[in-house]
């Protein structure tokens, strides 16, 4: 789960310096993972981009590979986090404040505990995805 570094992306140069998370806005469990994290008293100011939203920067990061049907993604510190990579360094980030940044600390604080745990809770919402009639997120064309 080690994080990858802007620096090994030239596509992401502009990045540098940012914080930004990148999710997929259909999926009814990233919005409110994203909408429920309080970031901004750690991080300073932060970016929410949807992945389904066309624009250079999702762009770059579907060119470099990241799927965003695999989870939701973190530039921080010019460093790439992903999928249980990205909530394990989110549970490190947020505030203590409320019962789901307290549950979600506990939970994914632990990079072997969400390594393990993220799986699972991936292929659950997947399963409620097709139940739901949400499509994947195709990789554009570049």
């Amino acid at each position: 789960m080690k994080p990858d570094f802007l620096s090994d992306y030239p596509a992401l140069s502009g990045y540098t310096g940012k914080t930004l998370i990148v999710y997929d806005g259909e999926r009814p469990f990233c919005t409110r993972f994203v909408a429920r994290q309080r970031l901004k008293d750690s991080v300073g100011p932060l970016s929410i981009q949807n992945a389904r939203e066309e624009n250079d920067l999702v762009s770059a990061l579907w060119a470099a590979d990241f799927d965003f049907n695999a989870g939701l993604l973190l530039i921080w510190n010019d460093q790439i986090f992903h999928g249980d990579g990205c909530v394990n360094r989110l549970a490190l980030l947020s505030s203590g404040f409320g019962v789901f940044n307290k549950l979600n600390a506990v939970l994914f604080r632990s990079p072997r505990v969400s390594a393990f745990v993220y799986p699972a809770m991936r292929a659950a919402r997947n399963a409620v995805l097709r139940l739901m009639g949400r499509k994947r997120l195709l990789q554009r064309a570049r």
